[in-house]
């Protein structure tokens, strides 16, 4: 089971005015990167194993897309996953019996925050109604984690 809470741009239109928007005095304009055209999105994914009951995890994220022009556009999406103790102790911990087993340490898990995550896209629509993207992204697993790196086409 999970769950999702969108805040969309346009409920921030006014926020974006009074803090990215600028004048000096030589007269020139001069916009932040947050454009009326350019989405900015935060959300919370919540996940829940209903089956198993092996936790849950709460995902939260801030997406934003630079639409550079008509046809080509740039995004950024910064997120942080938290995990409960249930999650934590099902995916993380190591028992005294798979401790024997394997050779590791006895490791017991506690809820915390998992993984920050950063993901850059770019799209280009070649057409009306074909385009082409990628999207580089990193995670780093935060406590005795690692770091993860993966690129889509």
């Amino acid at each position: 089971m999970a769950a999702s809470v969108f805040f969309l741009s346009g409920q921030i239109a006014q926020l974006r005015k009074d803090l990215f928007q600028r004048r000096v005095p030589s007269g020139f304009r001069i916009a932040g990167l947050l454009l009326d055209r350019d989405p900015l999105r935060a959300s919370v994914d919540i996940a829940h194993d209903v089956i198993g009951d092996s936790g849950t995890t709460a995902t939260f994220s801030l997406d934003y897309e630079i639409n550079a022009t008509h046809r080509l556009a740039f995004g950024l999406d910064v997120s942080t996953t938290f995990a409960d103790g249930a999650y934590a102790d099902a995916y993380y911990s190591v028992t005294a019996k798979g401790a024997t087993a394997s050779g590791l340490k006895e490791y017991k898990a506690d809820a915390g925050f998992r993984d920050v995550s950063v993901d850059v896209s770019s799209r280009f629509a070649v057409t009306e109604h074909w385009g082409v993207g990628g999207l580089v992204g990193g995670s780093v697993l935060l406590g005795h984690g690692g770091l993860f790196l993966w690129y889509k086409f």
